[in-house]
């Protein structure tokens, strides 16, 4: 890290025989989070590159990276939060293809729900890419009507396009409140259409299991509970 909480290298990606990505922020004369990113191909680190922050952020705002990952130099997604002591915490995405950085854009909800400030459950998002710049990230999300449903969500991005976030597709029986979470801890990408998401979710009986949702061929099946060792403790929600 550099010189302070406000001013670090936040995530790095390395490509084989290439070179190092990496992305992170820093504190301007006014006190707010700006974002940057930087690259080696040689040993040596070039200098930090401006990106422009997600809409709607003020002189209050933190800015937080927390996840990079990259096809080859030239094509990286990177996800992370940010807010202000007066919003909710949003989740960005910040896209570079064909070697230009975008803007970091705030993730796209689903119809009906909302990303809350703070989630009980709340694990920094993080991103994976595979062949042909196919990305995944992690993501959560709400009901909006009381903030009492938490969903775990995921967020494709297919050659710098980023999609609205989904809802992971849990097995039947799972538990939806903001008691129980669910939640992604695993995301990966094998190739355009052959990704997966991994995570945790209480069944209705309030114990809690892994799951695993994998994607084929662009379809995504409904997740799977995986089987626990024998003398595994299980673990009962609320």
């Amino acid at each position: 890290y550099a010189d302070s909480d406000n001013n670090r290298i936040a995530a790095v990606d390395c490509v084989v025989g290439a070179g190092c990505v990496a992305t992170g922020r820093y504190s301007d004369e006014l006190g707010s989070s700006q974002l940057f990113t930087t690259s080696t191909t040689d040993g040596t680190w070039g200098p930090y590159t401006d990106v422009a922050s997600p809409p709607n952020t003020g002189t209050d705002s933190t800015v937080i990276p927390n996840s990079l990952s990259c096809t080859d130099m030239s094509n990286c997604v990177a996800t992370g939060t940010y807010g202000s002591r007066t919003s909710s915490v949003t989740q960005f995405v910040l896209v570079e293809k064909s070697g230009t950085w975008g803007s970091a854009e705030a993730v796209r909800m689903p119809s009906g729900l909302v990303q809350k400030n703070n989630p009980d459950f709340y694990r920094p998002p993080t991103v994976s890419c595979g062949d042909g710049f196919t990305c995944i990230a992690t993501s959560w999300g709400y009901a909006t009507s009381n903030l009492a449903v938490s969903r775990p969500l995921f967020v494709m991005v297919t050659n710098g396009t980023v999609a609205t976030a989904a809802a992971v597709l849990l097995p039947t029986g799972t538990v939806l409140d903001a008691r129980a979470q669910s939640d992604i801890t695993v995301v990966s990408c094998q190739s355009a259409g052959h990704c997966l998401t991994s995570g945790t979710y209480y069944d209705a009986n309030r114990v809690q299991y892994s799951f695993v949702q994998t994607q084929t061929n662009g379809a995504w099946t409904r997740a799977v509970k995986l089987a626990q060792p024998s003398d595994a403790h299980r673990i009962y929600g609320y």
